[in-house]
């Protein structure tokens, strides 16, 4: 069961059962294995999105294959709510905890009023993920953190104008998953990484040596050892193109150097 808002959320509020916070792949996980073991316990599923099921993976090979945000979705949340039999809270902004009186408060972001709903709970789940660390030298709204289907969707539009310059910060493996990716895309790819081979801390040194020897050979720059410094946006001196703009990423070794990417224009 979809829910989208309070008034009908607060109908659960005096029953209690799971609440499971966070409608990623580990959440709806956690529901599958909850209903393999039992059909009748009462889920609710808080999210702050729509709740859409998609493999996370996928997004780091998606944009090569031409696929959009919605080729990604293999089942809408009301359809997967449906399906689990799981109320599902869309939209819904999760406020405060009490473990003591083992309630939960909700906000709709889908209403204009900020009223809140309680919400029992016997068990609760937090998959809530991972949230990123910007450090100052990688402001928030001059660099893309893509983490779910909604950024990816944005930064592939971002990316639709053509052939362009790319920085990756980090070259684990979904950074080096994404170089390759967007490389295969047409595009211009730097991978700089702290450490100096890509997945240095997944293994051992003679394989991530052969790692960089191999994303090297494909056309991608790789920059190991380095750590960037400072990205600042500066002004665009092509007149052939009104929407493009450049950033400039400072990254230090043993010295300064520089480096110009051309992204288009983006007010995140």
């Amino acid at each position: 069961m979809s829910v989208e808002n309070s008034s009908v959320a607060s109908s659960t509020a005096s029953k209690k059962g799971v609440v499971i916070i966070g409608a990623g792949l580990a959440g709806w996980h956690v529901i599958d294995a909850i209903r393999a073991k039992d059909t009748e316990i009462l889920i609710t599923l808080i999210t702050a999105d729509s709740g859409d099921r998609y493999h996370k993976p996928m997004l780091t090979m998606a944009i090569s294959q031409n696929k959009r945000a919605s080729d990604l979705v293999r089942a809408s949340g009301s359809e997967a709510a449906n399906t689990a039999e799981v109320t599902l809270l869309a939209n819904t902004q999760v406020t405060d905890i009490d473990s003591v009186s083992q309630t939960v408060q909700v906000r709709s972001t889908a209403q204009s009023d900020d009223a809140l709903t309680t919400i029992g709970y016997e068990k609760m789940v937090l998959a809530m993920g991972a949230h990123p660390i910007f450090p100052k030298s990688l402001p928030q709204d001059l660099v893309w953190h893509v983490n779910h289907i909604e950024r990816f969707s944005q930064l592939q539009e971002k990316l639709a104008t053509g052939s362009q310059h790319i920085a990756i910060v980090g070259a684990g493996m979904v950074g080096t998953e994404i170089a390759e990716d967007l490389l295969k895309a047409g595009h211009k790819v730097t991978l700089i990484d702290l450490n100096d081979a890509p997945l240095s801390q997944m293994l051992p040194a003679k394989a991530t040596a052969r790692i960089a020897k191999a994303i090297e050979s494909q056309g991608i720059q790789f920059l190991g050892g380095y750590q960037v410094s400072a990205v600042t946006r500066v002004g665009s001196n092509d007149d052939d193109s009104d929407d493009a703009e450049k950033l400039q990423v400072d990254y230090a070794r043993y010295h300064r150097m520089q480096i110009i990417l051309i992204l288009s224009r983006s007010n995140h």
